[in-house]
């Protein structure tokens, strides 16, 4: 007896994933723009510096620079969160999402190669964005007081890689949330709720919940960075495991939230 046609494993459908999304000019185009807004936010929030905070660049440390800079990094990540959102609110309103489904009839596993694709995509767009951004600060530095800031300094390379995971993370939760919402405003509010989170938290007298803002993703990012770090605060290491908890935690309610609507 003859086994019939065996549906494509998670390989076949991470590299299908992978392959319609390099088609899409918005998805080609994602990093050159990502790089455009790193740099033009660093540079606007360093040359304002002295209207808006009272201090000037040459005031600055090399790490304050570096740290400002990194603004640029968050202006991508919500240029990324958009492009996610448009793009899979459109796969789901014309109905590719269902051809898709056609190829790699597993929701659940299309749904983990998308992830996938998305996280992968958000790193190379991370990148583009801190590099540039700390070439921006590097830049308004040497015009400013003549000082040049260098990557390989103590704590440069830390603030600007870890930085750049809020990219692929941000990107692949507006992923799930866009995925459950069916829309675009829906998935870009659901993930800038997760993102404002743990502000909002911080306005909460008292200390009651310091235990808790430290496993948020805005805190877990920057204990990545090595943005204000404490006692409290946790490992570069342990805060990527929350991340990716985090990201798989979103991801995994998106799929059964598709498996009871049956889309």
């Amino acid at each position: 007896m003859l086994d019939g046609p065996r549906k494509p494993g998670f390989g076949a459908a991470l590299a299908a994933e992978w392959s319609r999304s390099t088609t899409l000019v918005q998805a080609r185009l994602a990093p050159v723009l990502c790089a455009v807004v790193g740099a033009a936010v660093a540079a606007l929030f360093l040359l304002t510096a002295e209207t808006t905070t009272g201090g000037s660049v040459s005031a600055m440390s090399a790490l304050d620079v570096v740290t400002t800079s990194m603004l640029g990094v968050d202006a991508a990540t919500f240029v990324v969160m958009v492009l996610v959102a448009s793009l899979v609110a459109a796969e789901q309103s014309t109905g590719l999402d269902r051809i898709a489904l056609l190829a790699v009839p597993r929701r659940g596993r299309r749904l983990a190669a998308s992830a996938l694709v998305v996280a992968g995509g958000g790193l190379l767009c991370g990148l583009a964005a801190g590099l540039s951004a700390f070439g921006a600060g590097r830049l308004v530095s040497v015009l400013s007081d003549g000082t040049s800031l260098a990557f390989t300094a103590e704590g440069v390379a830390r603030v600007v890689l870890g930085s750049v995971v809020m990219v692929p993370f941000y990107g692949t939760v507006t992923l799930a949330c866009t995925t459950i919402a069916r829309s675009l405003p829906g998935g870009v509010l659901g993930t800038l709720g997760l993102f404002v989170l743990p502000t909002v938290l911080a306005w909460v007298p008292g200390d009651s919940l310091d235990g808790i803002l430290r496993y948020l993703p805005g805190e877990a990012v920057h204990a990545v960075a090595g943005f204000g770090a404490g006692t409290d605060t946790l490992h570069p290491v342990a805060a990527l495991v929350v991340l990716a908890a985090w990201a798989v935690a979103f991801v995994g309610v998106a799929h059964l939230w598709t498996r009871r609507r049956g889309r």
